[in-house]
C-alpha cells in the first residue's frame, strides 16, 4: 500500500506478521488477521489499568465511562501484536484512544513500562496531549519547534511519558529517537 511520499508500508503484510516475545507472543495476543477483523479477539471486559474508568468531569459536571468497541479493540489486539502500526482512521474513531490503550495493555500483560512515541502532524499535538490526559494519567511530551538538544533531551524521558512528536521533526531526528530506545 503506497501511503504517500514518506511511508511505504505493506498493511496486509503487517497483518499477517506474527508478533514477537517483545510485542505480543505468548502473552494473549496470538490472534490471527480474521479473528481480529472479524472481532472474535473481543471482549467485554477488556480494560487496561493505566486507563481511567471514567472522563474528566465535563463543564456540566459529567463524567462518561470509558469503553472500548469491537473495532477499537480489533485495532489494539493488533497494535499490541506488531511492532509497527499504521492506523488511517477516520477523525473520532478512537486512535488516540487506542494507542494509549495499547500502551497500558502492553505495560500490563509484560509487567514493565512501554517506552511511546507517536508521531503526527504539528498541529495535532495538543488535541493528542489533551486526549491523553482525558483517557490516563500518562505524562506529556510535545517536541515540536526545540532546539535538537532539547529534542533529545526529551526523547530520552522516562517511560511513563508518552513522547509526541511533529511528524517533519521525526524525519530529522531519526537518530536521536533511535538512540532514546523506544519500544
Amino acid at each position: 500500500t503506497d501511503l504517500g511520499p514518506f511511508v511505504d508500508v505493506d498493511v496486509d503484510r503487517m497483518i499477517r506478521e506474527e508478533g514477537t516475545k517483545a510485542h505480543g507472543e505468548g502473552i494473549g495476543l496470538e490472534h490471527t488477521a480474521a479473528e481480529l477483523k472479524e472481532g472474535k479477539a473481543n471482549t467485554d471486559d477488556f480494560h487496561p489499568s493505566g486507563i481511567n474508568a471514567y472522563t474528566p468531569p465535563d463543564k456540566n459536571g459529567v463524567r462518561q465511562k470509558i469503553f472500548f468497541n469491537d473495532e477499537e479493540q480489533a485495532g489494539l489486539r493488533l497494535l499490541a501484536k506488531q511492532k509497527k502500526v499504521f492506523w488511517n482512521w477516520e477523525a473520532g474513531t478512537g486512535k488516540s484512544k487506542g494507542a494509549i490503550a495499547a500502551k497500558a495493555h502492553l505495560e500490563d500483560v509484560t509487567g514493565k513500562p512501554v517506552k511511546m512515541i507517536v508521531a503526527m502532524p504539528a498541529k495535532l499535538l495538543p488535541n493528542f496531549r489533551d486526549e491523553v490526559a482525558k483517557f490516563s494519567n500518562y505524562k506529556v511530551v510535545m517536541v515540536n519547534d526545540q532546539t535538537p538538544a532539547k529534542r533529545r533531551e526529551l526523547y530520552n524521558s522516562d517511560p511513563n511519558t508518552i513522547v509526541l512528536v511533529n511528524k517533519e521533526k521525526m524525519n530529522f531526528d531519526k537518530a536521536a529517537i533511535n538512540a532514546a530506545g523506544f519500544d
